[in-house]
């Protein structure tokens, strides 16, 4: 498995964000908070990865995709913007 994770092929940036991709896919709303906060760290900004998220309705069902951008997207971008208001006043 971990192998896999660390093959030369994809840099770091370019594996989160299709880790983002599958984990819509899944529907797998718990480990894709994780994933989009490293995405956003690595410098994936915020419409990419909802556009990223988008082409994911074509393979796992509109319900699925939409929920979790709805839910975990919106979630991690809000409570992203919310630190950042909250470092900037201090």
């Amino acid at each position: 498995m971990w192998e896999a994770t660390f093959r030369p092929g994809l840099d770091l940036k370019s594996r989160l964000l299709a880790t983002v991709a599958g984990l819509t896919a899944m529907g797998n709303t718990q480990q894709l908070r994780f994933y989009i906060n490293g995405a956003l760290n690595l410098g994936w900004t915020e419409e990419e990865i909802v556009e990223c998220m988008m082409q994911m309705l074509i393979y796992a069902g509109f319900p699925v995709a939409l929920n979790s951008i709805l839910t975990v997207a919106a979630e991690v971008f809000a409570e992203r913007k919310t630190k950042s208001n909250k470092g900037g006043s201090e």
